[in-house]
């Protein structure tokens, strides 16, 4: 299973059994959270472009949704 599969699953179970504030929180903060992993592994190995491709390409989608 993708991780971003699994992360938006968790995030969308936990804001059920949350308040309307905290849970658009928690989808907010782990909606982004795949895109945050690759970026810091990949600073960490050094791969700054991958790291920097990736984060503009989060910004575009998201802009686009």
């Amino acid at each position: 299973m993708p991780l971003a599969l699994l992360m938006g699953r968790a995030t969308e179970e936990l804001a059920i059994r949350s308040g309307p504030g905290l849970s658009a929180f928690m989808l907010a903060t782990f909606g982004n959270a795949t895109e945050l992993i690759i970026a810091i592994v990949a600073v960490n190995r050094g791969l700054v472009d991958l790291a920097r491709a990736s984060l503009v390409g989060s910004i575009i989608i998201n802009v686009l949704l």
